[in-house]
């Protein structure tokens, strides 16, 4: 198909950037979108994962990762070669991970319909996650309480503090063993 419209080179509506339809095949499912909603090819492709979301989609630091069940046995082909990742989703829930498909750096324009949905963290974080999946700390003196994951606030204070936390305290100074600080994973 050609490019050319009238004398102008098409352009796309959402970025501005010139669409050329001719360097691909016509049936395929992110041409097809271009073609229809008069879009390039980058915003064909990250509306298409809006709208269809793929299976296992995690965004981190503004990633999209496809992160596939840890397996034991090794695959003939990994995307991550096989290195195990550790994951912490912004719910709480922890995963681990071999063969995670990283599909690329989301435009800026596309930041606000893909919000990060978790983050990478090192195995002790992980597993802390994992081993008390559902846990929630109503310590309401701790002055950790606020820089922990596991803390509620409006659970456990209905908006007054129970006490006042010295400005001088070092965070993390508690020394409680479940302590992660939201810092990490949020």
């Amino acid at each position: 198909m050609d490019n050319e419209v009238r004398g102008h080179t098409q352009s796309c509506t959402c970025c501005g950037n010139p669409i050329n339809l001719e360097q691909f095949v016509a049936a395929m499912q992110i041409p097809q979108k271009m073609k229809r909603d008069n879009i390039c090819y980058e915003c064909a492709f990250w509306m298409l994962k809006h709208e269809m979301p793929p299976k296992n989609r995690e965004i981190i630091d503004g990633w999209h990762y496809i992160i596939n069940p840890y397996t034991i046995t090794h695959k003939f082909f990994q995307w991550s070669g096989g290195r195990t990742a550790f994951i912490v989703k912004y719910d709480l829930t922890a995963k681990r991970s071999n063969d995670i498909l990283c599909q690329g750096k989301i435009p800026d324009r596309f930041l606000s319909i893909f919000p990060n949905t978790a983050t990478f963290v090192e195995r002790p974080i992980y597993t802390k996650v994992k081993n008390n999946k559902g846990f929630r700390c109503g310590r309401i003196g701790c002055f950790d309480r606020y820089h922990c994951i596991w803390y509620d606030q409006e659970k456990w204070e209905q908006g007054k503090p129970w006490n006042k936390i010295p400005d001088n305290w070092e965070i993390g100074g508690e020394g409680c063993e479940l302590f992660i600080n939201k810092d990490i994973i949020i």
